[in-house]
């Protein structure tokens, strides 16, 4: 797995993009995404972000989701990861999956799931994805 730190990262990646990265930064989710230095944004909830009674920060965004329909980059999503976390960080990393994967419904981004498993659609299906989403979403 790819984690990109700064933007030395995105210029280096820039010429040969990413299949899949880590970006922890807001910023440097936005100059990764415009730049395409990568095809797959993984997990952008995993940050720790403190969420607010009347809004949840699930490290994405409109603003990150048109730019990502734009430049073809799909949202990936870490199910191998999401299964070694405990009951309460699983519960809240699937609040934010969800609403991400909203977002991307909304924008039309497509899906991106990491997995052993081929049954992992189901998993996009229980989280609001339409079946579209589903049938779509590339396993890597």
């Amino acid at each position: 797995m790819n984690i990109i730190s700064s933007l030395r990262d995105i210029e280096l990646y820039q010429r040969k993009p990413l299949v899949d990265a880590e970006v922890p930064d807001d910023m440097l989710k936005r100059k990764a995404l415009e730049r395409k230095a990568i095809s797959i944004l993984l997990s952008p909830e995993k940050e720790k972000s403190q969420a607010t009674p009347r809004q949840l920060d699930s490290g994405f965004n409109e603003v990150l989701a048109r730019i990502a329909a734009k430049n073809k980059i799909a949202l990936g999503i870490n199910i191998n990861e999401l299964r070694k976390d405990s009951l309460k960080q699983k519960a809240e990393r699937m609040t934010r999956i969800k609403q991400n994967i909203v977002i991307c419904r909304k924008a039309k981004v497509r899906l991106a799931l990491k997995t052993d498993t081929p049954e992992a659609r189901f998993v996009l299906l229980s989280l609001a994805a339409s079946s579209q989403q589903a049938a779509e979403a590339q396993c890597f």
